[in-house]
This record gives structure tokens, sequence and C-alpha cells, in this order.
């Protein structure tokens, strides 16, 4: 998928408005249960690079409404850092707040894990180290 991303991103002037259009609608309907950091990162990236600033925020907003996952929300960020690095006539404060709710979303993924587990770091509780045991 990556490689799509990265061929579409290449030749993205071949694609008219409404191709392109279809391809953000598939990627943000399809990002919320993303698994895949360097995917999410990759589609976080797409969008801010290719799409109008309004209409990267506004797909980068409504993914971050449905992510079910950090590694999703870790590319919902860097596309709102590459918004925010690259200056538009959009507003910094929207951007900030956008970048607000996804640290928001994060507070709450983590949240929900940590009440599903009845954990603080439910990865690190289920390790075991070369002794055999378990950490508490």
């Amino acid at each position: 998928m990556d490689e799509l991303i990265l061929a579409l991103y290449i030749d993205r002037e071949k694609l008219s408005e409404s191709q392109l259009e279809r391809f953000f609608g598939c990627l943000a309907n399809r990002f919320g249960h993303l698994a895949d950091e360097n995917l999410a990162f990759a589609i976080g990236d797409f969008i801010a690079r290719v799409a109008s600033p309004e209409r990267a925020l506004e797909l980068l907003l409504d993914m971050t409404a449905n992510a079910t996952s950090l590694q999703a929300l870790a590319g919902i960020s860097l596309g709102l850092d590459i918004l925010r690095k690259h200056p538009t006539e959009m507003s910094h404060n929207a951007i900030e707040s956008a970048v607000k709710t996804a640290e928001e979303r994060s507070a709450e993924l983590k949240n929900e894990a940590n009440s599903v587990y009845g954990y603080g770091d439910t990865a690190f509780n289920s390790r075991r180290f070369d002794t055999g045991t378990s950490v508490v």
C-alpha cells in the first residue's frame, strides 16, 4: 500500500481532482483501524502534501475522530506537523486546535486500553524477562 501511495504522490499531476478526492476518501475511511505505523506515516504525509491545506485539515480531523489505534494517530500527527511547518493562508490556530484534538484522542485511546487491561502499560506488564518470571 505504501508503494501505491508513493506512486500516486509521484504521478499526482496525472490524477483529476475527482480521482484524488476518491482516493482521499478511501484512505480516510479505512484509516481508523490501521495498526501499521509506517503506512500511517505515509498516508498522513500524502494527505498533508497533496490535498489543499483546508482539505487536508478536514481529512485529518475526520481521521482523528475515527482513529482506533495509536499507530493511526501517529500518522495523523505527522500530517498535522507537515501542515504546521508549511505556512499557508490557513489559520495557525486551526492547525493547533487539530493537534490538540489528536492529542486528546490519543489520551482517550490510552485510557481505553488501560481500562480494558486494568494496568498502565499493558505491553510492559505482560512481558517476560530472560529469567522466565513475569513483571508485576
